[in-house]
């Protein structure tokens, strides 16, 4: 089990990457571009779980319009970018959105703002 002093360097490092990402688009515009830097941050982050071997593929980029905090922590500030997958028969309007800062992905069922158009191939 991790310690406390684990998860907060963890969490630190996760709001850098997440930064980087966000400055990162805001400077090149491309959303393809970014969409594909999430994606390698989060098969890096599960490279040890062969299960998630192309989970993410055909998600698209997002932004998120508010702060939102989960049981596991700060999962998104305003403004964030990530990926998300297009909402399915079984929870009609809800998105799932993988959290950099977390690592994992959260069910949302608003404040997601679709930036790119496509979705599964």
């Amino acid at each position: 089990m991790a310690t406390y002093v684990e998860l907060m360097s963890k969490w630190s490092a996760n709001a850098d990457k997440q930064a980087e990402i966000n400055d990162s688009y805001e400077g090149h515009g491309i959303p393809r571009l970014a969409a594909d830097q999430i994606r390698a941050i989060a098969a890096v982050d599960h490279a040890d779980y062969p299960q998630y071997d192309g989970h993410w593929d055909g998600w698209r980029l997002c932004r998120i319009t508010s702060d939102i905090k989960t049981k596991g922590g700060h999962a998104f500030t305003k403004g964030d970018l990530a990926i998300c997958n297009d909402p399915g028969f079984l929870f009609p309007g809800e998105r799932t959105v993988y959290s950099i800062r977390l690592g994992c992905d959260v069910r949302l069922d608003w404040a997601v703002q679709v930036i790119e158009t496509g979705g599964r191939d």
